[in-house]
């Protein structure tokens, strides 16, 4: 059989299921990630160390924050990936003990929250506490 034949054939047998049984994985579309009908609030994980945001790899000791805590689908949160890595990440780099740990941490959800008319409103939602050590040996 005829390559180009067999790859059209395979994009039509996909399309037809695809459409058969819509926005489910993994023959979904792409407004199954980005359908905001009806949606007015958004939830972006928020690490803070030391009452400074930081990037979640900046923070290189954890203690005292449980990854489970911070579990994205009790809000509006669309990037899920990054709250799953953060979790990866504080599981790897957890420290035995706070002993030499003094940088304040706490991860949480900051919540925009879009109305029908007038402004766009902020509040954070933290979830967890604790020490670290930021990478380059600030809070050691």
């Amino acid at each position: 059989m005829d390559l180009p034949l067999i790859a059209a054939g395979t994009a039509l047998v996909y399309a037809g299921i695809s459409w058969l049984v819509g926005d489910r994985f993994p023959f979904s579309r792409y407004a199954m990630y980005a359908d905001l009908e009806g949606r007015r609030e958004g939830a972006v994980l928020v690490v803070r160390a030391g009452g400074r945001e930081v990037g979640f790899a900046e923070v290189i000791a954890w203690h005292g924050i449980d990854p489970a805590a911070i579990e994205p689908f009790s809000v509006p949160c669309s990037l899920h990936w990054v709250v799953f890595e953060t979790q990866a990440w504080i599981r790897d780099h957890t420290a035995p003990s706070a002993d030499g740990l003094t940088v304040p941490l706490e991860v949480g959800y900051r919540i925009l929250r879009v109305p029908e008319v007038g402004a766009m409103s902020e509040r954070f939602e933290w979830r967890a506490a604790g020490v670290g050590r930021l990478r380059g040996g600030s809070g050691a």
